[in-house]
């Protein structure tokens, strides 16, 4: 499989697994089966050699055992003159096997690079943008949420700095991964261009001489390029952790290995590769192929097992950039993924986008026709190695996709517990309508283009929270308090983030990690105006939140948690009364702190100088 997208790189086509010359030994000799056998089949006990000797057996489609992958599935050689298609309907029909397609290797066409533009216009809130900055008024994103792009690897691109997990490397044939060996644990992305020498060998059918695309590092810095760092592009989510899992290599990279990709990052067991720590939510699938054929149920099949409603919910796939029919597009076809066509900076159908009945929803992927409407990415100078970090500029619907795995990962933070079904219904049941001149339309290009904010809104106002502790920090060398309700941000405290300056002071309360009935969203914002002391602000007043927004001295961070509010200076029963008291700027920059414990109020207030702001939060009792 490989990428898709135009612009300075290209776009992801698919063809069947060729046979290699027989001199590449470390590629198969024919085509190859995916296959999953019958639980109920009298030999389910028996070892997957034998079953596929039963296979060939009863059905007359002889095979080589290859390896076993992930969630009980097997890969098979065929004979060189076989028919795969055919055999995968023997085997199913007769051999015992539940599902078998073939495997395929997924490919890109060459389009020439352009450069980068100076400005993100599809992040803005405009008619044929997605309102990313409307989204991040309500969330810029949970640490907690993990994106998995299944790619061509990554680079270390300062832009990404901190926000990338370790990943795998899931190509199993050497000369596609083209570093050296075949699977192992480092997702780096070592380069993908093919030379003419590599055409002639014969071990890349249907490739075109390229350079090097670091697509992956494209990708995943749409989805989640630091933000407000004053370098670089801004990413959609500002926290979410992206997961790399290297699946495309020179020419692509075979469904097999991308499946076990796919399955691994959602935290299934894969043989033979360690357990993932870090399962994903969302996976984001900017590869695919045009054949002749739609998503088979089987291969859906595959895909729909992988879904549950507490581990991975979405995958978002590009419909392809063939300017064609996206029904005929893997795997963006198979009605278990989230189908993304490209749109322009006019809202209109990306001339190059695929379209048809399978698409679910569309995004800016930008187009030809000047530098002002198209996508601008992370990117390298290495034409073959790496070379210098850079910024690049370009379209498809590979940078499409992304921008809808970001919008999922953003829905995910106000409401963790989403189904996979509740997250694809808010996505296109929340989007902006097409252009009145548009060549789109709900038949061809999805319900319209992904609006983050409403999609945010909608996910936020269903979300089902759940109680969660507000841990307290007390950092001695700056005389400030600092509190937090994210899982990770306290484990990275207390494993000694920061040189360790941040220490627990055992006080903290309650509150939810998602809207109840009766309860606000807390507004977080960041202060180094005040260098060298840096400092937290927490309100869950929004009156005061949208005036503290406009103060060029405060950053506005997330949604630290939601929390109950007094009326009238009360609390509601079942609840108790947080008190929040200020410093007077006494340490050189302002800090707040809030306690559940009137003695300790009165005891700053009285003694240390400190001025008493009264009761701001109602903790759950």
């Amino acid at each position: 499989m490989r990428r898709l997208f135009t612009g300075y790189a290209t776009l992801l086509r698919m063809a069947l697994a060729c046979a290699l010359a027989a001199s590449a030994a470390a590629h198969a000799a024919g085509p190859r089966l995916i296959v999953q056998f019958r639980d109920d089949d009298v030999e389910a006990a028996f070892s997957p050699v034998t079953r596929v000797a039963k296979m060939a057996r009863e059905s007359g489609v002889e095979g080589r055992y290859v390896r076993r992958m992930a969630r009980g599935v097997h890969l098979v050689e065929l004979d060189g003159a076989a028919d795969a298609k055919a055999a995968a309907k023997s085997a199913m029909a007769s051999g015992g096997a539940k599902i078998a397609v073939p495997d395929r290797r997924l490919k890109r066409a060459v389009i020439p690079n352009d450069t980068f533009v100076a400005s993100q216009w599809y992040l803005t809130n405009d008619y044929a943008s997605v309102s990313a900055y409307g989204a991040w008024d309500l969330t810029t994103g949970s640490s907690s949420v993990v994106v998995a792009v299944l790619d061509t690897g990554i680079l270390p691109h300062p832009d990404l700095a901190g926000r990338v997990l370790p990943g795998y490397d899931f190509i199993s044939d050497v000369d596609t991964a083209n570093d050296g060996d075949g699977r192992d644990p480092d997702p780096a992305d070592p380069g993908d261009w093919v030379t003419q020498t590599d055409i002639e060998s014969g071990k890349f059918p249907d490739c075109e001489k390229e350079s090097s695309s670091w697509h992956g590092t494209s990708v995943a810095g749409i989805v989640a390029a630091n933000t407000n760092n004053a370098y670089a592009v801004a990413g959609i989510d500002w926290a979410a952790r992206i997961l790399p899992v290297r699946v495309l290599g020179k020419c692509g990279g075979y469904f097999s290995d991308i499946f076990d990709g796919i399955a691994w990052a959602a935290g299934f067991a894969v043989p033979g590769v360690p357990a993932n720590p870090t399962p994903a939510q969302v996976v984001n699938l900017s590869l695919g192929s045009t054949e002749v054929v739609t998503c088979s149920a089987e291969e859906d099949a595959l895909f729909a097992q992988l879904l549950s409603a507490d581990g991975l919910r979405a995958f978002v796939a590009a419909a392809g950039n063939e300017a064609g029919d996206a029904n005929l597009n893997f795997p963006s076809s198979c009605p278990s993924t989230i189908a993304v066509t490209a749109t322009s900076d006019t809202g209109d159908r990306a001339t190059y986008s695929n379209y048809g009945s399978s698409v679910d929803v569309a995004a800016p992927g930008g187009d030809r026709g000047g530098l002002g409407g198209l996508v601008y990415v992370l990117f390298n100078a290495g034409k073959t190695v790496p070379g210098a970090h850079g910024i690049g500029a370009g379209g498809g619907t590979s940078f499409a996709a992304p921008m809808v795995a970001g919008v999922a990962s953003l829905m995910l933070a106000v409401a963790p517990g989403l189904t996979p079904q509740e997250l694809r219904s808010i996505i296109r049941t929340t989007t902006k309508p097409f252009p009145a001149f548009s060549l789109c339309t709900s038949l061809s290009c999805g319900q319209g283009i992904v609006n983050a904010e409403a999609a945010v809104a909608l996910a936020h106002a269903t979300a089902r929270g759940s109680e969660v502790p507000v841990v307290e920090y007390f950092n001695e060398g700056f005389g400030h308090y600092f509190m937090t309700a994210q899982p990770d941000e306290i484990a990275g405290l207390d494993a000694g983030a920061y040189n360790g300056a941040f220490v627990r002071t055992g006080a903290g309360f309650g509150a939810w990690d998602a809207p109840v009935a009766g309860t606000q969203p807390v507004c977080r914002f960041f202060t180094s105006a005040f260098a060298p002391r840096s400092s937290h602000f927490y309100t869950a007043d929004p009156v005061e939140c949208a005036g503290v927004k406009t103060n060029p001295d405060w950053q506005y961070e997330t949604i630290a948690f939601h929390i109950a509010v007094p009326t009238a200076g009360a609390c509601p029963a079942g609840t108790l009364p947080v008190y929040r008291m200020y410093n007077n700027g006494q340490t050189g920059a302002p800090n707040h702190r809030f306690t559940t414990s009137l003695a300790v109020y009165q005891d700053f207030t009285t003694h240390r100088n400190w001025s008493g702001e009264g009761i701001r939060f109602c903790a759950p009792d």
